[in-house]
């Protein structure tokens, strides 16, 4: 793995470990495309805090965004990153229990 592989990962591993992004990414999930205010109403979040965490995501490669009068439409573009973020938790979480019964 190269130098840039490895800070591509890192950029991705570190937008993807956020709670609050790993739920905004499950409500887009089940929900398909969904507007910034929309997001929000699930989170007892302020708007721009969202929106910043949208934007991290956005950067990483996991959503993207299209304006729609006013409003942005997120969106995600990557399902095979979001799988691999589930099955990674599923991994851990797993592994996590069996070392606690050892």
């Amino acid at each position: 793995m190269n130098k840039l592989d490895v800070a591509y990962f890192s950029h991705v591993f570190k937008a993807l470990a956020d709670d609050t992004r790993q739920r905004i990414l499950e409500l887009l999930r089940k929900n398909g495309e969904m507007s910034v205010s929309n997001i929000a109403s699930h989170f007892n979040l302020a708007q721009p805090t969202i929106s910043q965490h949208l934007r991290i995501l956005k950067e990483a490669g996991a959503l993207k965004g299209r304006k729609d009068g006013l409003q942005v439409l997120y969106r995600i573009c990557n399902i095979e990153l979001y799988d691999a973020m589930e099955a990674f938790i599923e991994t851990y979480e797993n592994e996590t229990k069996k070392n606690a019964h050892e």
